[in-house]
């Protein structure tokens, strides 16, 4: 377990693709934890619950999502990591890749 979080809400894109359908729809940080929890069975609590999005260049949504957590809802603390992430980046012109590298410095 993690020694800075209470727990752990870990979703991995690739292994599980059914997780993209979590973020069809609305990509407002409450409605997405609010899904989070019931597909997880657990409480996300903000600042005591870090959750992880493990390859997230799977699903685009998701990716954009971390847009919002920042401006609207940043007490949720967000991992976000992908082995091809940096590809993906690169080829997708329309997300604010600096944000998202400054945002993750930060955690």
């Amino acid at each position: 377990m993690c020694q800075e979080y209470d727990n752990v809400a870990y979703l991995n894109f690739e292994s599980s693709p059914h997780l993209h359908n979590l973020f069809v729809g609305s990509l407002k940080p409450q409605d997405i934890i609010k899904i989070l929890s019931i597909e997880l069975s657990a409480e996300i609590v903000p600042e005591k619950t870090l959750i992880i999005f493990d390859e997230i260049q799977e699903c685009t949504a998701a990716l954009n999502s971390l847009k919002y957590f920042n401006e609207m809802a940043n007490e949720y603390h967000i991992c976000a990591a992908g082995s091809l992430l940096g590809v993906t980046l690169a080829s997708n012109k329309g997300f604010p890749v600096v944000r998202l590298i400054s945002w993750i410095c930060t955690l």
